[in-house]
């Protein structure tokens, strides 16, 4: 699509285009009751280390690649392109394509200097298949402080096999990790009519309640 910008073909518009993105970092929650915390699959979006997930959370420790090779804590965001009338951003995470670091600050732009090379573990088992990349797909209301829609795609080695692990919005949601400047009841107002679901608004909730999760759960607690 012409308003699809790659950032590839064209680094220079694709940073423009971000800026509305660059210095925040989404938190990830479930309806499992997962916390919303930085580096649980946390998506960081940042001017000097480039956008990647984040895996540094205890609770990930111990994960591995098929060929026994430690999981990263940073794994950045490769062949992105952002859509910003539509603010539809796609990344994808490679468990087998070369990165580089130096301690753990990422190299990931074509104006970076690399510093090193590390190749992470080329395939990851789940769900009785091998997959070796991920595909994110998120779409951003226009204050940028969550995720409305999209989801993360598993693909095996020559894309013959895709798994969906997450639909954003309904099983799995992503907001902005500072609300300290946000008015929840207003947020709430502008992000229903952007199609958030309840999923999704729960975070920004004056009363945290089991009901937002699109019935998941039954409470009586008190909701906006």
């Amino acid at each position: 699509m012409k308003n699809v910008i790659n950032e590839k073909e064209d680094g220079r518009k694709f940073k423009e285009a971000t800026t509305s993105l660059v210095g925040k970092v989404f938190v990830r929650g479930d309806t499992m009751g997962s916390d919303e915390v930085i580096g649980y699959q946390s998506i960081h979006f940042t001017k000097d280390d480039g956008f990647y997930i984040s895996y540094e959370h205890n609770d990930l420790a111990g994960r591995k690649f098929d060929d026994g090779t430690p999981w990263p804590s940073k794994m950045p965001l490769k062949d992105a392109s952002f859509d910003p009338t539509r603010r539809i951003f796609h990344g994808t995470v490679e468990f087998g394509s070369l990165w580089a670091r130096w301690g753990d600050k990422i190299f990931c732009g074509d104006d970076r200097i690399f510093c090193g090379a590390v190749k992470f573990g080329g395939s990851w088992s789940r769900w009785g298949d091998q997959y070796v990349s991920c595909r994110y797909t998120l779409v951003f209301d226009t204050q940028f402080v969550c995720v409305l829609s999209g989801d993360s795609v598993y693909n095996t080695l020559h894309g013959e096999r895709t798994k969906v692990e997450h639909t954003f919005g309904k099983d799995c949601l992503y907001t902005i990790n500072d609300m300290s400047t946000i008015n929840n009841e207003e947020t709430i107002i502008w992000l229903q009519i952007e199609g958030a679901t309840n999923t999704t608004l729960h975070p920004f909730r004056k009363y945290r309640c089991r009901l937002c999760f699109d019935g998941f759960f039954l409470s009586d607690e008190k909701v906006v």
